[in-house]
């Protein structure tokens, strides 16, 4: 019964994702997840019907990953904004499978995107030439996991969290605090 869900619910997301980010040109890997790098990102919030788009780096090994997620995945209650999970692991590797599972298992409706292999080799060399790429020069490039990106409507990208910006809250584990100080500010409300 969990296999027909879990096929049934990464079926609805390919029609979904695919439908929605048709101008990108995104390819699809080998977990049928859409392939991105940098550039697609900036692609994908400008194609989104939100104000708001906020990519969360996830990797099913990463302990602040698996704690984070659920705070991640509520911002879609209350604020109009397209969330999506960047898996960091090689395309191939049998943990992105793991960590699609994972994700789906809780949360049925996620959009799951896999960061594309680069030239170097492993997931940390692809992961931190990822972080470079990304980020504007005004921004610290901090090799952390359980990251939020967030961009606007236009595909600029207004924030980057990263483990320091937790430093004064008292559990590591709980990222409430720092998205309600730093993430839910530059976000719109759904309207009633």
């Amino acid at each position: 019964m969990r296999l027909i869900f879990l096929f049934c619910s990464s079926v609805f997301l390919s029609i979904w994702v695919s439908g929605q980010q048709a101008d990108c040109q995104l390819q699809k890997s080998t977990f049928d997840l859409y392939r991105v790098e940098s550039s697609d990102l900036e692609c994908i919030a400008r194609q989104s019907s939100h104000p708001n788009t906020i990519f969360y780096t996830f990797a099913r090994w990463c302990k602040p990953c698996l704690y984070h997620l659920p705070t991640f995945m509520s911002i879609a209650k209350h604020y109009d904004v397209d969330l999506y999970v960047l898996l960091i692991d090689p395309e191939g590797d049998k943990m992105v499978s793991f960590a699609k599972d994972y994700i789906l298992e809780d949360f049925p409706g996620a959009k799951i995107l896999i960061l594309k292999d680069g030239v170097k080799k492993g997931k940390k060399n692809k992961y931190r030439e990822f972080l470079k790429e990304v980020s504007p020069p005004n921004f610290d490039v901090i090799d952390s996991m359980s990251k939020y990106f967030v961009y606007n409507k236009q595909g600029e990208l207004k924030l980057i969290t990263s483990n320091e910006d937790k430093e004064d809250d008292p559990d590591w584990r709980d990222s409430k605090p720092m998205v309600r100080r730093l993430v839910l500010p530059l976000l719109q409300k759904k309207e009633l």
